[in-house]
């Protein structure tokens, strides 16, 4: 299995281990937007949980020096110093060189980040980080000194907000603008992978760096829970019996609330196989670039025993040993490896700061406090309340002071349409469509709206008329030329297509195969689009169709459905 993806090359020399002495004291930030009395946090290695403090929502004052640039695909809010940004752009930037462009996907618009200066705010976006005991075997994450952040994904919209103050200091790797972009890829990777990556204790979880070094740190691995870690440091305690590896490799994972022992396996054995596969000491050595290619056609089609022979020079029976005696020594201490020129990689691109316009604060800040707001507004209606009303009045000013941009106008329909009022949201939405200007999540929006107008006057249960195609498709075909691709716009084209009384054509439902080719483990859009073509009698395509739906479910009443459209009329 050929590899051109030049990441990782060094490890093709076998890492050397290095024992833990003590680990100094680290940060995990905590998850944004939990007031006082909300579910509390807890450490892995702890046990016991940390309530957190309350989180007080302020909205930062208006004509603050809010800087702006853009680098390496990052645009940036901030109101710290340019050194701390600078900093802060090249950890984003570290992180893509550990991972292969194949695998980070690509976006419409750039990644968005804010930064927050808490000596001219006063107040984080987010709570204060949870401090972790002194001698965990956790590395944890984030910005040492940092009082919280938010990241959070939005079909094309990524963005992050983060409050510092003069005590920060950055000290690793950042996991998470790689596991959104790594999640926003298309076909998505295998399950397995992100998993073994990203995951809870997954390889990028437990990453930390050393600074001003070309030197990484792996966390000891933890095997599913505290009790079984501790017991795989004995001699004495049996191997854990891993899951067949065609069934790991092939079959949708378990599923995590009606098997959650099976599926407690299945993820420590995603991070195990990935942590031996990139770092474990072999003979002959696997080249991570090889691995990563295994992991590429693993996303794409049935992966073998022979693909796998020809990667990692061994059959699963060997594999299992050699995978098993690994676990035995990961438990007991990190792992050290260095990645060459890791350190360099800020040096490439340098980012420069200008003072942000009023229509580049609206549009991000602005953006920033509406997703938040839609993201509270469920659980924590009042803080809801609060993020709305801040994004309005900095959308509102945006287009006061800077005129009547489209961008802001995207963004303000989409919270007043979040909000739930349809009348204010639509007018901004249509003229952000016709500047081309809207997202996805916009375009999806006015294509509901759109479909509410056109069926008015119908009853429950009537057919749209065919101009209602030529109404509602638009924004739809127009949010499909948007990456990452959203599985959402294709089950609105599908639902359009259910609710018209035009027949479609091969062609018309043609776009739904692409669907279930970018999403082939979408179980909702794999039936939806069977159903149509069996409806309309595109017998070949339901079949296939149906077929890949069943592959793609555990949940015994879905393979049912896709079962029952399989079986002979």
């Amino acid at each position: 299995m050929e590899s051109d993806i030049p990441i990782f090359s060094e490890l093709k020399n076998r890492p050397r281990w290095y024992r833990l002495t003590l680990l100094r004291a680290t940060l995990v930030l905590a998850p944004a937007g939990l007031p006082a009395g909300s579910p509390a946090t807890q450490s892995p290695e702890q046990g016991a949980p940390t309530r957190l403090p309350d989180f007080i929502v302020t909205a930062a004052p208006d004509g603050l020096p809010w800087e702006h640039g853009e680098c390496d695909g990052i645009e940036i809010l901030t109101l710290c110093s340019a050194e701390l940004t600078n900093t802060y752009v090249a950890a984003l930037q570290r992180g893509r060189h550990l991972v292969p462009a194949p695998f980070l996907g690509e976006r419409s618009q750039p990644m968005v980040a804010l930064l927050f200066d808490l000596n001219r705010t006063g107040k984080a976006p987010a709570p204060p980080a949870v401090a972790i005991k002194s001698g965990s075997p956790r590395l944890g994450h984030g910005w040492r000194g940092a009082a919280g952040r938010i990241t959070q994904a939005e079909d094309d919209t990524l963005v992050s907000a983060s409050g510092f103050d003069r005590t920060t200091e950055w000290t690793d790797i950042d996991p998470f603008w790689l596991a959104h972009s790594f999640a926003a890829t298309t076909p998505p990777p295998a399950r397995w992978l992100g998993e073994g990556l990203f995951g809870d204790y997954g390889f990028f979880q437990e990453l930390g760096r050393y600074p001003h070094e070309d030197k990484l740190r792996l966390a000891s691995l933890f095997w599913r829970s505290e009790a079984q870690t501790a017991a795989l440091k004995r001699k004495d305690t049996p191997d854990p019996v891993l899951l067949p590896w065609a069934d790991f490799f092939n079959q949708p994972p378990p599923d995590r609330a009606a098997a959650a022992e099976d599926w407690s396996l299945w993820q420590a054995q995603a991070v195990l196989f990935a942590r031996w596969a990139l770092l474990a000491d072999k003979t002959p050595a696997v080249a991570a670039p090889e691995f990563w290619q295994f992991a590429y056609a693993a996303r794409r089609r049935q992966v073998t025993e022979d693909d796998f022979r020809r990667v990692f020079h061994r059959d699963y029976a060997t594999a299992t040993k050699d995978i098993l005696a690994y676990l035995r020594v990961a438990v007991r201490a990190p792992e050290d490896f260095n990645v060459p020129g890791l350190h360099r990689v800020a040096a490439r691109q340098t980012l420069h700061l200008r003072p942000a316009t009023e229509v580049e604060i609206a549009r991000l800040k602005g953006n920033f406090e509406r997703m938040e707001a839609n993201r509270l507004r469920a659980d924590f209606p009042e803080l809801a309340a609060q993020y709305e009303t801040a994004a309005r009045r900095t959308l509102k000013r945006g287009l006061r002071l800077g005129g009547d941009d489209p961008q802001v106008r995207a963004v303000l329909g989409l919270l007043e349409y979040d909000a739930g009022h349809p009348a204010e949201a639509r007018p901004h939405l249509e003229a952000a469509f016709a500047a081309q200007a809207a997202g996805t999540r916009g375009l999806l929006a006015l294509a509901r709206l759109r479909l509410a107008d056109m069926r008015i006057g119908l009853p429950s249960e009537g057919k749209l008329p065919a101009e209602a195609l030529d109404r509602v498709l638009p924004p739809l075909f127009a949010a499909r030329e948007r990456r990452p691709a959203s599985a959402d716009v294709y089950l609105a084209i599908a639902d359009i297509w259910a609710q018209s009384q035009t027949t479609p054509t091969q062609g018309h439902l043609a776009v739904l195969r692409e669907g279930a080719t970018l999403f082939p483990d979408h179980v909702d859009l794999l039936w939806h689009a069977a159903k149509l073509h069996q409806q309309h009698g595109y017998d070949a395509e339901a079949l296939a169709l149906a077929a890949q739906g069943e592959k793609a479910t555990r949940d015994p009443a879905q393979r049912a459905k896709f079962t029952a459209l399989l079986s002979p009329q």
